[in-house]
Parts: C-alpha cells; sequence; structure tokens
C-alpha cells in the first residue's frame, strides 16, 4: 500500500487504491485485519470498502489531504488532472477503505 492514506476533518482515516490491480486490495477484501506499517510504527486494523455513496466525499477530500499520492495515481495512469471533480468521479470504480482501529 502507499501513501494514499487520507485523514478527513472528522479524524477519521481511510485509503485509496491509486493502482489497478493492486494485490493490497484483494488482501484487504478477505482478510479479518490488517496491518499499517509507517517507519518504526505498525498499528493492526480493520478495513471497511466504502460503497460509491460513501466514497464519494473521501475522494474528493483526497487531493487536499495527499497530493503526493495524486501524484502517483496521475503517473499511474489512473488520474489525468487530480482534481476533486475527477476523483469524486471515480467513486465506485476506485476502491477506498476505511481505516478503523483494534482497540
Amino acid at each position: 500500500m502507499s501513501s494514499n492514506v487520507a485523514v478527513m476533518p472528522d479524524e477519521q482515516r481511510y485509503v485509496v487504491n491509486g493502482y489497478p490491480g493492486a494485490d493490497w486490495v484483494s488482501n484487504v477484501r478477505v482478510a479479518d485485519q490488517a496491518t499499517l506499517t509507517q517507519g518504526r510504527r505498525s498499528e493492526r486494523v480493520r478495513m471497511a470498502e466504502l460503497q460509491a455513496d460513501e466514497a464519494r466525499p473521501v475522494l474528493r477530500e483526497f487531493p487536499a489531504q495527499v497530493p503526493t499520492g495524486v501524484d502517483l495515481m496521475k503517473r499511474a495512469g489512473v488520474l489525468t488532472d487530480g482534481t476533486p471533480d475527477e476523483l469524486e468521479g471515480l467513486a465506485g470504480r476506485l476502491p477506498v477503505f476505511r481505516i478503523d482501529p483494534i482497540t
């Protein structure tokens, strides 16, 4: 998974798949839990895939939250301009997962 984790104003975290056919998406869909690692920090989480209507506001906010992720998605050919409208238009085709900590 790349650095495509967005933290929304309500402090909820989401990850957006920026690469078509990425193995991690299939793995998350069947796994009960996942481990997120950034540097030396690891965290066990559950990840819930969002339906298109739920994903739209996350995708709209994504360019402001994760501009480097948008740049990666443009280089991968997923996006042309990386605008909020373009990302929101991919709702239902671009997997978006909510990250829920395991407490």
